[in-house]
């Protein structure tokens, strides 16, 4: 199934294995699945491990790190296993060289919709994750995955923020980027973007990354001239 059919009914899901194929993002405080081809508003889905393997992600709390639990991961009364096979230590030997990145992924496991809220007339399910933002899905087999063989291509999830003094409350000036902050609809403008690209529209995209560079601020800058 997809993570845009998952999304419709959680509840329906919940406890059940299931076969999704996604991106997975994996960053600071991130360990998430993703579609960019559907709007999930309310509905976030945090990634672990089954077995006795930890993500080492880094978020509140307490965070996992690299070293193997002492038993097998349990949610909900729901014991779950893992295929520690050539397929998931490819896999993960990925996601610890590229710290920050994204990744087209098809597995199997365990999806746990966690709890449904509702705030201010919205809903939203969460439980799991950072903060108890999500719904959570535990991986039991990586079945395939799109290796990272192009140089000139941007994987990361994060667009390059990261926390240079940790997390401060209120102390904005400890927070830096090396990229610009995307717009709410960042997305949806990449996605056009491509397809210009591809029917020919802009082909120069394919062969003039300066221009690329040029023609992306421009939104962000208006009245400006980069350069």
């Amino acid at each position: 199934m997809t993570y845009c059919e998952l999304s419709k009914n959680p509840a329906a899901y919940n406890h059940e294995l299931v076969r999704l194929t996604a991106f997975v993002t994996r960053g600071f405080e991130d360990f998430h699945l993703a579609d960019p081809t559907c709007a999930t508003e309310g509905f976030s889905v945090w990634v672990m491990y089954g077995g006795k393997a930890q993500s080492d992600t880094a978020y509140c709390c307490p965070g996992e790190s690299a070293k193997a639990r002492p038993e097998s991961l349990t949610v909900e009364g729901v014991q779950v296993p893992l295929v520690d096979d050539l397929t998931f230590r490819k896999f993960t030997d990925l996601l610890k060289k590229e710290q920050d990145t994204t990744v087209r992924v098809t597995a199997l496991g365990r999806f746990f919709s966690g709890e449904k809220r509702t705030i201010n007339g919205a809903n939203s399910w969460g439980g799991a994750g950072h903060l108890g933002c999500c719904s959570l899905f535990v991986i039991e087999r990586v079945e395939s995955f799109e290796a990272h063989t192009r140089t000139d291509l941007d994987y990361t999830a994060e667009a390059g923020w990261y926390e240079k003094e940790g997390c401060k409350f209120g102390a904005l000036r400890d927070h830096s980027h090396v990229s610009i902050a995307y717009p709410d609809d960042a997305t949806e403008q990449a996605i056009a973007q491509q397809r210009r690209a591809d029917n020919g529209e802009a082909a120069w995209a394919f062969r003039d990354p300066q221009r690329v560079a040029v023609e992306s601020l421009k939104p962000l800058y208006p009245g400006q001239v980069p350069v």
